[in-house]
């Protein structure tokens, strides 16, 4: 069992040698691209595949292309408006478009998981961040965009991840900057944000990713991403999501800026996450990884727990190979 698997990396062009080598070493669950790795397609490509062989054939591969203003590849890429645009015309045709060529092109570079549909429904105005990026401010609307998205990328045999649960679409402050307070109730949540993730959840979302708020409707202790009640109690027990449990980046200033890398892993994964995502930082990297290695070395973490993460993270995988439609789209 190699502890790797418990992480999704983000690397530089200069940093392609060192996880490489550290996929090898230690395994690793996934990597995210970003459109620093996508200049070149060709070059791209070759390094999904080396990486592929690195971490024993399965890797999720995956990418942020939301469309709109979130699009990692750009270049010689077809390139779809935001989801607000369609959100706002109820064009489900449009969706299974964007979501049917997105797929295709994804998959011609050997990119197997896009990090989407974005399932936070827009209740705060002023909420910046998600204004395009969320498809509606109602349940309802939310709901049919992203289950349409789900269903054509599936057909496309390309990965999903629903986000950001427990819902940013309230948030006042970009976690990207900082930790966000929502003072929402939790018959709110369960009304309007939960709806579109349950829709997910029942549609098979392949993995589910959380993000770095405090609502203290449902825990007034700790950020929703070191929260066993959001996480394991809400998340996994009361709306049964079974599969993989995603961080957002641990490099977002809301974690940065109030907490050290070696204590995030560890309260992350107490939580209840499968993976831990680090994006940028590959010191932060390091750190993480050998803070839950030399923790899962001299128990001080369940080593039941990590192996079921493990397992969850290896099931994942296994689509890739059982699924059809990721063999016939395969590089």
């Amino acid at each position: 069992m190699k502890i790797g698997e418990l992480f999704m990396f983000g690397y530089t062009p200069g940093d392609f040698e060192y996880l490489r080598d550290f996929a090898e070493q230690h395994g690793l669950g996934g990597v995210i691209l970003f459109e620093r790795n996508l200049g070149s397609l060709d070059r791209i490509s070759g390094e999904v595949k080396r990486l592929m062989r690195a971490a024993g054939g399965q890797l999720i591969v995956s990418v942020d292309q939301e469309g709109g203003p979130v699009n990692r590849a750009k270049q010689d890429f077809p390139l779809f408006p935001s989801p607000r645009y369609y959100g706002d015309r109820a064009d489900f045709t449009g969706i299974r478009t964007m979501a049917r060529t997105t797929a295709k092109h994804l998959r011609a570079l050997g990119i197997n998981t896009n990090l989407v549909p974005v399932c936070d429904v827009l209740t705060n105005p002023d909420n910046t961040l998600m204004r395009k990026r969320s498809f509606g401010g109602t349940p309802e609307i939310v709901s049919k965009c992203i289950l349409t998205l789900i269903d054509e990328y599936h057909k496309g045999g390309v990965l999903c991840c629903a986000k950001h649960f427990p819902g940013l679409g309230s948030a006042d402050i970009d976690p990207h900057e900082d930790i966000s307070l929502t003072d929402i109730d939790s018959q709110e949540f369960e009304k309007t944000h939960w709806q579109p993730f349950k829709k997910a959840i029942g549609a098979d979302v392949d993995m589910l990713m959380t993000t770095h708020i405090i609502a203290n409707s449902l825990d007034r202790e700790n950020i929703v991403t070191f929260s066993e009640e959001v996480v394991t109690n809400i998340l996994r027990d009361e709306l049964g999501f079974k599969g993989v449990i995603i961080t957002d980046d641990l490099n977002m200033g809301a974690i940065s800026r109030n907490f050290p890398p070696e204590e995030c892993a560890l309260e992350a994964l107490g939580a209840g996450h499968d993976m831990l995502l680090i994006c940028h930082n590959k010191k932060d990297q390091e750190t993480a990884f050998n803070s839950v290695l030399e923790s899962y070395n001299n128990s001080r973490i369940d080593k039941d727990e990590i192996a079921a993460k493990i397992k969850r993270v290896k099931k994942l995988k296994e689509k890739l190979e059982k699924h059809a439609g990721f063999k016939k789209a395969s590089v």
